[in-house]
């Protein structure tokens, strides 16, 4: 049986030497690359760009560097480059700040790349065969159009998700307000993930590559703090580089469910005996004090309680709930806007939150410009924890 290789490499900073230097190696370990990134190919590149406002350090967005490096590494080998994104954020105009703001629409007349909005670009109804959660989703064009996808994640941590990796990047290729239906159909963190990997089997990547040079801990994925990791990873299998990535900060196997999902539907490979680890070896590269988000405590919680009846006591005793910092807070309304299912309000210039209809979407804090919002646990959860 043929492995799926990921490939690691260390990459100590964001110069453009050393960024180019590593994504060449960890391109140079990947099976058929030249085949697929070859004269005349139009290749779609799929950063992360969360935030349309957070700056560079804050390790929200795929760092312009990884960006630029390989644009510059797919037009030199005679490609037509495209780069393109939605954020995080559903305010009008966005994705365009989005894509200003990361240094996007620069390297594009840098590398000759042509910039899509896929807020703004024409997107298609697609159905999706053996979706689990969504049987038809609004894509958008040029991921359909393109001959090969390279997808660039953060390696981040995710609230929901646990991990933000190259599965979850591809949730950007559904456009603008379409993201926020999903989080209604799909509130729940199992239920998420289903509809994660339902996109992502519809935009599903040739190439994965991470920027991990500076990645993101604790409670993601915006809401973290930055964490010095210093390593590029790549793979032609985005599964297999999710459960490689999930390793190295100390996730167990099945753990981060839409690498596990993915796997299971056979759109890659999560078990670590059956991929072929290559440059920087695995255990060099872990990173045994990354902190996970804090809302991964509850599943171990759930995991040593035999019965249905007590797991949903305890979910029902063990929310995490959204926090308004009001001395952070300036009332931009960048969480109202982005909350699917309007339980925030502003009041008097303060934002207010409706518990019960709050479904735990992280949408709010994601899109907040000022960090002026976080998941906190319940008292019981803090206990068991």
């Amino acid at each position: 049986m043929k492995k799926s290789t990921v490939s690691i490499t260390r990459c100590p900073d964001y110069s453009l030497h050393n960024v180019a230097v590593a994504i060449g190696r960890v391109m140079d370990h990947l099976p058929d690359t030249n085949d697929l990134l070859s004269t005349g190919k139009t290749v779609l590149l799929k950063p992360n760009l969360l935030s349309a406002t957070q700056p560079l350090q804050n390790a929200v967005n795929t760092h312009p560097a990884v960006i630029k490096s390989i644009a510059s590494f797919c037009s030199k080998r005679g490609c037509r480059v495209m780069i393109g994104d939605s954020c995080g954020s559903l305010s009008k105009g966005s994705t365009r700040k989005a894509l200003e703001n990361s240094g996007v629409m620069k390297i594009a007349k840098e590398t000759a790349s042509e910039v899509i909005n896929f807020d703004t670009s024409p997107f298609e109804e697609i159905q999706i065969p053996g979706g689990k959660v969504l049987k038809t989703i609004n894509i958008t064009g040029a991921v359909l159009d393109a001959d090969v996808i390279i997808t660039i994640p953060k390696l981040k941590t995710h609230g929901l998700t646990m991990l933000t990796g190259a599965v979850k990047n591809q949730f950007g290729c559904v456009p603008g307000g379409y993201k926020k239906r999903i989080h209604m159909q799909a509130p729940k963190p199992d239920r998420l993930s289903e509809a994660v990997v339902d996109v992502f089997s519809i935009a599903r990547p040739h190439i994965a590559l991470m920027d991990a040079v500076t990645a993101m801990e604790g409670n993601g994925p915006a809401g973290g703090r930055p964490r010095n990791a210093g390593l590029v990873l790549a793979s032609t299998d985005s599964v297999a580089l999710d459960a490689v990535a999930g390793d190295i900060i100390g996730y167990r196997p099945g753990q981060v469910m839409t690498t596990a999902f993915a796997a299971m539907r056979g759109l890659g490979v999560d078990r670590l005996g059956e991929i072929d680890v290559r440059g920087e070896k695995l255990e060099q590269a872990a990173i045994d004090d990354f902190r996970r988000p804090s809302s991964g405590r509850r599943k171990w919680l759930w995991r040593i309680t035999p019965s249905v009846l007590t797991r949903h006591i305890i979910k029902n005793m063990t929310p995490q709930y959204p926090v308004v910092l009001h001395e952070d807070c300036v009332g931009c309304g960048e969480c109202i806007v982005n909350c699917p299912a309007d339980a925030l309000k502003l009041n008097s210039g303060h934002v207010s939150l409706t518990k019960e209809r709050c479904i735990g979407c992280y949408c709010c804090s994601e899109a907040c410009p000022h960090a002026a919002i976080e998941f906190r646990r319940s008292g019981l959860l803090r206990i068991f924890s």
